[in-house]
């Protein structure tokens, strides 16, 4: 079984930011949820989302879906308290925004392999 992060209080928050933003909230949305942050967490590719979460053409399109409705940004700036809190590292949520960035087009990974050289 796949590693989950979500707790009922995170997810409580996270569904209020969900709504704010206008994304559908449905009964698998947790497991979708989870499923994307597996993804994001261990930098597999789509296709490796373990399928007790979901199918990962489901992750896939609401990821981008989710992307284009601005939650992602809201998401990771608004909750970073709330990972730390409850035992996540820093590390695990900025290594999730660099690589949703990286999924998004937002940065290339030869920009990161650049900076990375430069630093």
């Amino acid at each position: 079984m796949a590693r989950t992060l979500l707790t009922d209080d995170i997810w409580q928050q996270i569904q209020d930011t969900m709504r704010l933003h206008g994304c559908y909230c449905s009964k698998n949305s947790r497991n979708i949820m989870e499923a994307i942050l597996w993804k994001l967490r261990t930098g597999a590719t789509w296709r490796d989302i373990p399928q007790e979460l979901c199918p990962w053409q489901t992750a896939y399109n609401l990821f981008n879906r989710w992307a284009s409705k601005g939650l992602w940004d809201k998401f990771f700036l608004d909750y970073e308290a709330l990972w730390i809190r409850n035992g996540y590292s820093l590390m695990e949520a900025t290594y999730a925004c660099i690589n949703m960035q990286v999924e998004l087009g937002m940065v290339s990974k030869e920009q990161l392999d650049n900076h990375a050289v430069d630093e």
